[in-house]
């Protein structure tokens, strides 16, 4: 039945049943959506206002009641009106809120709820109105005690009933929110377990109908197309079924009748075929079977049989003349058509039967003749005989080729272009030259490859890197190996520059070249054993000088304390002069023998003062010296500088086989400026201690003129004893200058002291660096130990005391 009906009809069916099923699902869907809807509706407009709007009322009662608390117990008129302000606005603000809520309510618990609410509020605004004349102390009838008793009386129950009253109305509306959100919630779960049967019925209905009319409609339009395939490829041999009322049973049963019409011209067309087979040219098939063009074409194969036999003949008698090698003269009958065209043809083939002669017997001549150059011209040719002729062509070429590539490639290789190994395939000797060749080329190749690594190799100062000899045969096996020895001639020396300079940077001053080296690398040598004896023998001096400087800073150090304990003990002589001139009154004999030993002790003073500014003397003098000796180490260094600095411009003339040598060269040359600095530094050290030391020697040789005024005052005070009163007066005034003169001395002595134990630290500091280079047993190492300068004795104080005569200080010179 189903399949009798129409295409159209049975794709109507299906969309008319998949629409429908979408129209009851469109539906569903509407009428789920609009109850959800609704019961968001309700909970969005309707319950939340009321929960938010009795939330804001509680929040109100709290305010008012926080409020007329702070209002009991403020006496600030302005706060108390500001209180009231805002008692009122709230007030004013649930009075709207009550009033809006009344229309809202839908349910008789609600409105019950309400009432109940605006009783509570009632009573609640009664108390409120007595208890806000009497808490406001800007009313007349203001009463605190009143108003606090109230408060926490009627005011707190009717608060806390109106405040119940709003919970309790709060809770029913949320408990109906509550339950609007479930039943949204329900119809929800709801619409879509019924959406989602709907839409699996209609899937599943919808996919068997697509199945059914898909099934319905490709069923027999694959057995129509595979008919059609096997028509088209000349297999009629196949059936259809044709029973079928609808497009495709048309088609079938059209399929079926050109299935009949081509069997039946198929048939014809064999016994044609067998006839020609058989050389029954004269049978011919009954057009009469066939109708429209099937019959025209068997009247036409008839016709054209008739009209070939005749033509077929005579071709027959030319190719069998052509094939015995007899070529005959061109036919001159006239033919229509393509018997025309068959006589052209013969024609053209005895035309080329006779120039591939003339070409085979050119040839034959060229090649007799040694003319291996001469080719035919294919082109003359066309078909079998253009192959013929290219054939030949192609052989003379097979045996010229390869000598031409060979002759290039020679060529090539002599000129150092390598070319690629050839790929071209050839037999015989061809292909042995070709091996020969590529053989020849690939030890090239490996020439070539070992070359630019052991380039790269140095490049990189991988200088250890050697090529394989051994991959390498004949002269190409000496070039390799001489190559090798090359490099291992010249890294020796690096490796040496390389060895004594590491050592070099660790401090390590015995390290040398020894090994014989010729022409430049030789000169390389000496230059570096040069320059480590010469590096060896400015370290030697320094520590020499460093040691002689440690030596003299110790002799000064020495000197300096002597001074200060002579002039510690001059001034307890002077303060004992200065007790005995006092005793001088009692007895002259007495004041005449100290006198004299007075005159002794500043006549040993003054010896002691004169012998300390030449020690002092002679310490600028070794001060000056030791700056003159390291000036000879700063030209030393200098010297080091420049040598390395020439160092550095040979190993940038010897290139990339110089940069090792060049970076040992620069590290020399930072070796020698640090080495400069460093004497720079001691220089300015040496100065600095020849200033001290020449200022201690003025301090002396000021001293010396006081110590001998003093000797000729005491010898004034021996020889004109008589005139004690006077005389005694000016010999305490004298006693008192020699005091302060002596005190000068001694503080002169101490930085003397200080200024000589400085000196000394910095040698020992001098040393110290210095012991970080090892030297040869020639320059051997040496180790100092900083010598302790001797402990000063602190200057004895003289004792003080105050001078039984009085004197005047502008009788002396101060100094």
């Amino acid at each position: 039945m189903f399949k009798n009906l129409k295409i159209g009809l049975r794709l109507g069916l299906g969309f008319g049943v998949v629409l429908l099923l979408l129209v009851v699902l469109s539906s569903l869907s509407i009428e789920r959506i609009s109850t959800i809807n609704k019961d968001t509706v309700d909970i969005v407009d309707d319950r939340m206002p009321k929960i938010e709007m009795s939330s804001e009322i509680r929040e109100n009662l709290l305010i008012m009641a926080r409020s007329i608390r702070s209002l009991i117990l403020s006496n600030d008129k302005a706060f108390e009106k500001a209180q009231v302000d805002i008692i009122t606005k709230a007030r004013q603000r649930n009075t709207e809120l009550v009033e809006t809520l009344k229309p809202m309510l839908n349910t008789e618990k609600g409105k019950a709820l309400h009432a109940k609410m605006v009783d509570a509020r009632a009573k609640y605004v009664a108390i409120l109105d007595v208890l806000l004349p009497i808490a406001n102390s800007n009313s007349p009838t203001y009463n605190a005690e009143k108003a606090t008793a109230l408060l926490f009386g009627d005011y707190t129950v009717a608060a806390g009933v109106y405040l119940d009253v709003t919970k309790e109305f709060a809770d029913f509306q949320k408990a109906n929110a509550a339950s609007a959100g479930k039943n949204a919630i329900a119809d929800a779960s709801a619409a879509k377990t019924t959406i989602i049967t709907i839409a699996a019925i209609a899937l599943l209905l919808g996919f068997v109908l697509a199945w059914w009319i898909t099934r319905s409609i490709t069923a027999p339009v694959n057995a129509v197309s595979d008919a059609a395939k096997k028509m088209a490829v000349g297999d009629f041999k196949f059936s259809l079924n044709n029973d079928a009322k609808d497009e495709v049973g048309d088609v079938s049963r059209a399929v079926a009748s050109v299935q009949q019409a081509v069997q039946a011209m198929s048939a014809d067309a064999a016994l044609l075929s067998n006839a020609a087979v058989e050389g029954k040219l004269a049978t011919r098939a009954d057009a009469t079977k066939h109708q429209g063009d099937f019959r025209a074409i068997v009247k036409g194969v008839n016709d054209t049989l008739d009209a070939v036999i005749g033509p077929l003949n005579v071709a027959a008698k030319y190719v069998d003349d052509i094939s015995k090698g007899a070529i005959p003269a061109k036919i001159t009958d006239t033919y229509n058509g393509d018997f025309n065209t068959i006589k052209n043809n013969l024609n053209t083939c005895i035309d080329a039967v006779n120039a591939l002669v003339a070409d085979a017997a050119m040839l034959a001549k060229a090649a007799v003749e040694g003319k291996l150059a001469t080719r035919a011209d294919a082109t003359k040719h066309q078909g079998d005989f253009r192959a013929i002729v290219k054939g030949v062509n192609d052989t003379l070429d097979a045996v010229i080729g390869p000598l031409n590539v060979a002759a290039k490639y020679v060529d090539d290789i002599s000129r150092g272009a390598i070319p690629a190994k050839i790929t071209d395939t050839y037999n015989g000797d061809f292909n042995t030259i070709k091996n020969n060749l590529n053989t020849c080329i690939d030890a090239v190749n490996q020439l070539v490859a070992d070359a630019n690594m052991l380039s790269d190799a140095a490049v990189a100062g991988r200088l250890e890197t050697r090529a394989d000899a051994t991959k390498h045969q004949g002269d190409f096996r000496k070039v390799v190996q001489g190559v090798n020895d090359t490099l291992d001639a010249v890294v020796g020396p690096i490796q040496d520059v390389q060895r004594v300079m590491g050592a070099m940077e660790q401090g390590d001053m015995t390290q040398t070249i020894t090994r014989n080296y010729q022409g430049d690398f030789d000169t390389l040598k000496r230059a570096i054993n040069n320059t480590i004896a010469k590096l060896c023998e400015t370290i030697t001096q320094i520590n020499t000088a460093a040691d002689a400087l440690t030596n003299a800073a110790s002799q000064v150090s020495a000197t300096a304390q002597s001074l200060s304990q002579s002039s510690s003990e001059q001034a307890a002589s002077v303060e004992e002069t200065t007790s005995s001139m006092e005793q001088m009154t009692a007895s002259i004999s007495q004041n005449t023998e100290n006198a004299k030993v007075t005159d002794n002790m500043a006549s040993k003073s003054a010896k002691e003062a004169a012998e300390g500014g030449e020690a002092v003397s002679r310490t600028v003098d070794d001060m000056k010296s030791i700056a003159s000796k390291i000036s000879i180490i700063d030209d030393i260094a200098y010297q080091t500088n420049l040598l390395a600095l020439n160092a550095a411009i040979e190993a940038a003339r010897a290139g990339d086989h110089g940069k090792g040598f060049a970076v040992v060269a620069a590290e020399v040359r930072k070796l020698a400026e640090r080495s400069q600095i460093a004497a720079q530094e001691i220089g300015g050290l040496a100065s600095s201690s020849v200033k001290q030391a020449e200022r201690a020697g003025a301090l002396l040789t000021e001293m010396v003129p006081s110590i001998r005024k003093t000797s000729d005052l005491v010898q004034e005070i021996a020889s004109a004893s008589q005139e004690q009163s006077s005389g005694v007066a000016q010999i305490n005034g004298a006693m008192g200058q020699l005091n302060q003169t002596t005190q000068q001395n001694a503080s002169a002595s101490e930085e003397l002291a200080a200024t000589a134990e400085e000196l000394g630290a910095q040698a020992n500091e001098l040393q110290q660096t210095m012991t970080f280079f090892k030297l040869d047993d020639n320059n051997a190492s040496i180790r100092f130990t900083r010598q302790a300068a001797p402990a000063r004795s602190p200057a004895k104080a003289a004792p003080s005391r105050v001078a039984a005569v009085s004197f005047n200080d502008g009788d002396f010179e101060r100094f």
